[in-house]
């Protein structure tokens, strides 16, 4: 019987760790588009008001970076990514939020979500 409990509980600690990969190379699954209207920092670099393409660099469970491009396919900004997010329901939009910030300062990119998909990006904290 103790054998039994064993195998079950190593084949759940098996299920466990598989899962969150896959939910974080589902999450980077083709590009996102974001569109801000206010400055934001990514990093050392401010993207300014407009229309951007998020892509992945391979899947976050092996690269963990992400490239944005602006609308004439040049890279602006590279980044890590911090983790996988989740938001409530599938909103028929994508969506960003944004790290809290001082006044004064440019607010830095929180997290940013495909349209229908409720699996999302989180970037660093600023420093």
């Amino acid at each position: 019987m103790k054998r039994i409990y064993l195998a079950a509980a190593a084949g759940l600690l098996a299920l466990l760790s598989i899962a969150p990969g896959a939910l974080r190379a589902a999450a980077l699954e083709g590009p996102i588009s974001l569109t801000i209207n206010q400055p934001v920092a990514v990093q050392s670099t401010v993207l300014l008001p407009g229309t951007y393409l998020v892509k992945s660099v391979g899947t976050y469970s092996t690269e963990g970076v992400v490239m944005i491009f602006n609308q004439d396919g040049k890279r602006v900004a590279t980044s890590e990514v911090n983790n996988v997010e989740r938001r409530p329901g599938s909103p028929e939009t994508s969506g960003y939020s944004l790290y809290e910030s001082a006044p004064g300062t440019t607010p830095a990119l929180h997290d940013v979500f495909a349209a229908g998909q409720d699996i999302g990006i989180e970037f660093p904290a600023p420093r």
